[in-house]
């Protein structure tokens, strides 16, 4: 699997698993990997927050 699935699977977790309440644990993660100053794992997070975006706009139409 290469890393665009990977971040549309933890997307997909995140709504599955999360579901209203994704952003909050996506802004969570961003956070705790800031803080770790863990730039790659901020920036994996940010790509899973647009794909949590896109898969919840696409449900919404």
């Amino acid at each position: 699997m290469d890393w665009q699935h990977e971040v549309w699977a933890e997307a997909l977790w995140v709504e599955q698993h999360k579901g209203n309440e994704g952003p909050a644990f996506i802004a969570d993660q961003v956070a705790r990997l800031a803080l770790a100053n863990d730039l790659d794992g901020v920036a994996r997070w940010k790509r899973i927050s647009t794909a949590y975006d896109e898969l919840r706009a696409g449900r919404r139409q």
